[in-house]
């Protein structure tokens, strides 16, 4: 909630420290430009991936009042008086901001240091969107003996997650963590575990039970694992509770999930949520990142400014701008929106792209809805003869969209016909 507060000397001195200038009531901005009176729009956005790394951010107005809110998403006021404001940004800790300041739908500036000024005159709509991510982090790990115990996990910036052994929890924030085992009625209560994580570390909490009531509930565990896609993701065990191992997909997924190339969902902490959504989109912005996992591009140092604003400053941006330079068909239009479904010919010509797979001439006799003039028909026909795609109806349907149990049959043929075939693959030489 919203809340005015008189500036007082203790953030003055921060500001002071900052290198910033708390500005009096004045008509002109430091450039000298004049301000014309009147009022206009101020709209703040905070996004990131993990909810816990939203910051608090403090704006200080012409007037030397202050505006605070906690971790909020979106503020918007379109009556502010015109002036000098500035924004500052209280990260989360263990979490950095990367910052834009847009005047009127123009883009201003970018920066990584959690400030911003600007001169709000008459009618100006001036947009901040700070995009928060954790760039000191660790992983924290909670299993049990057996299998299957409800935790409760709390960490540092409001971090609280509920889950079941095994859980584990990458790139959240350094600091102290608590984990408190449920375990069903008739058993003893085990003590609350905590420790504290330091950069890149690693916590494992750990405990045995043993009690008559844990018979079933280990009973139960094993037949979800019978039944469900089970799959070891680095030191994790998830088991995908929306893929049945009797569905025409769970072997892809399960292909797919095994080599990190395409994983399960995680929740807001981090974790795995034991779902896939083979029946989900897959936006242009996940296929970039798939066709970098299986071309085996390592996320070091990939670069993190592209050309496209829609994908600055969003979790996917250093993924995107790669694109851009090693010139992927499907992004070469800048305006193009990134969080827009990714069509099936644009997931073919990504994956050969990124695979850098030889294309024929298309002839227009494989499908009867791909000519040979038609975007993307040498790798459309370039995959058909490979066997990466098929139609039972003559007709490939280039403009559909492709969810996520598809692009799973595709990326993991691909893989079997381009890489583990290969040379390079094997091991063999020439």
């Amino acid at each position: 909630m919203a809340a005015k507060y008189p500036l007082h000397s203790g953030l003055l001195a921060i500001a002071a420290a900052a290198g910033m200038l708390i500005p009096a009531p004045a008509l002109h901005a430091a450039s000298g430009d004049t301000i014309i009176e009147g009022t206009g729009t101020i709209e703040i956005l905070q996004e990131a991936e993990e909810e816990n790394a939203l910051g608090n951010w403090t704006l200080i107005r012409p007037d030397r009042s202050m505006l605070s809110m906690q971790r909020a998403k979106r503020y918007i006021n379109q009556e502010v008086p015109s002036g000098l404001y500035t924004l500052l940004i209280e990260n989360a800790q263990g979490a950095s901001a990367y910052v834009q300041l847009f005047r009127n739908g123009q883009l201003l500036s970018t920066s990584g240091i959690p400030r911003v000024a600007f001169t709000l005159s008459k009618d100006d709509v001036y947009l901040i969107r700070a995009t928060e991510s954790f760039t000191v982090t660790g992983k924290v790990s909670v299993t049990s003996q057996p299998a299957g115990i409800p935790f409760q996990l709390v960490g540092p910036n409001n971090f609280a997650t509920q889950g079941v052994t095994p859980g584990s929890y990458e790139d959240v924030p350094f600091g102290l963590y608590s984990v408190q085992y449920q375990p069903p009625e008739g058993c003893p209560q085990p003590k609350a575990q905590s420790g504290t994580m330091e950069k890149d570390g690693r916590i494992s909490f750990t405990v045995k039970l043993e009690c008559d009531a844990l018979s079933s509930l280990a009973q139960q565990e094993e037949e979800r694992q019978i039944r469900y896609v089970t799959v070891t993701v680095g030191t994790d065990r998830i088991v995908l509770e929306d893929v049945p191992m009797a569905e025409w997909f769970a072997t892809h997924i399960y292909n797919v999930a095994k080599t990190g190339i395409m994983s399960g969902y995680k929740d807001e902490a981090g974790a795995y949520t034991g779902q896939f959504g083979p029946g989900d989109s897959v936006s242009l912005a996940q296929l970039l990142k798939v066709a970098h996992k299986i071309a085996g591009i390592s996320d070091a140092g990939l670069p993190s400014s592209p050309r496209n604003e829609r994908a600055q400053g969003t979790w996917f941006q250093q993924y995107y701008a790669s694109a851009e330079q090693r010139y992927w068909q499907v992004i070469l239009d800048p305006e193009t929106d990134p969080a827009r479904p990714a069509t099936r010919a644009e997931v073919i010509t990504t994956l050969l792209q990124a695979l850098d797979v030889p294309r024929i001439w298309p002839k227009g006799t494989l499908f009867r809805d791909v000519l040979p003039n038609a975007p993307y028909a040498a790798s459309i026909e370039t995959a058909a003869l490979d066997g990466i795609v098929s139609s039972e109806t003559n007709a490939f349907r280039p403009n559909d969209p492709i969810n996520r149990a598809e692009l799973a049959k595709i990326v993991t043929l691909a893989k079997e016909t381009y890489l583990e075939n290969s040379p390079e693959f094997t091991g063999d030489s020439y």
